[in-house]
């Protein structure tokens, strides 16, 4: 169902009317649920296939940890919400991945990048079978361990956490802890990584057909923006 109504402050930063609000838009499953949390706010977690309305209710069942699972030379995503009763500036931090049991005694997995989830005004749905909701969380901005991240009252603000698993990484089990902090409290949140024993080839094996313009991303700033958009696509397997 829908409803509509005003907003103290919508994502863009504005006042006005949110246009359409999703009432029944909380993602279900195994793999949802709410993680420690600070006082103050509520932490929870969704797989990366759902897309985290800022409206939406955080789920009511308790999840410890999160668990990730991958193979070598892959990334692995995961992504969380904090929703604060009220304005803050929060900083996540996470350290690498310290191996346990079987991988022990080989490298830590330290490569992790933290992106902010930002949202799109939708002022016309695409047509019937859209989302029902004035605001679609879509561009991923880059962002970094130990910033201040603003997050609004009462409203979800994700942010989207990928893991690369390097090809000489050993099998087995991995973990560490994400910390989320808001400045009058903090939590940490287990995260635990199992690396499957055998690794994506290096070589893309087939081609794909994915439109994008170079110039729009930045292409044409110089050659070594254009390198490093080419390595960025070849690394996620975009071809």
């Amino acid at each position: 169902s829908l409803a509509t109504g005003s907003c103290s402050q919508n994502p863009d930063g504005s006042t006005t009317d949110p246009g359409a609000v999703c009432t029944d838009c909380t993602p279900t499953g195994t793999m949802v649920g709410k993680l420690p949390s600070p006082t103050g706010a509520v932490i929870w977690t969704a797989p990366t296939t759902e897309k985290l309305l800022r409206e939406a209710a955080p789920p009511t069942n308790d999840t410890p940890a999160i668990q990730l699972y991958a193979a070598k030379n892959e990334f692995e995503p995961f992504q969380i919400a904090v929703r604060a009763a009220a304005a803050a500036n929060v900083t996540l931090t996470m350290p690498a991945f310290a191996p346990a049991g079987a991988a022990a005694g080989g490298p830590a997995i330290d490569r992790i990048e933290l992106r902010r989830v930002e949202y799109v005004k939708i002022t016309q749905p695409s047509d019937a079978s859209s989302i029902k909701s004035g605001y679609i969380p879509d561009p991923l901005l880059p962002s970094r361990f130990g910033a201040s991240e603003s997050v609004p009252a009462g409203q979800n603000q994700p942010f989207w956490i990928t893991v690369y698993i390097p090809e000489g990484a050993n099998p087995g089990d991995y973990q560490t802890t994400l910390r989320v902090d808001t400045g009058s409290s903090s939590v940490d949140i287990p995260v635990k990584l199992h690396v499957y024993n055998f690794a994506l080839p290096r070589k893309i094996g087939f081609d794909g057909q994915w439109n994008s313009s170079f110039q729009a991303l930045g292409g044409s700033a110089s050659l070594a923006a254009v390198e490093k958009l080419k390595t960025f696509f070849f690394e996620h397997r975009l071809t």
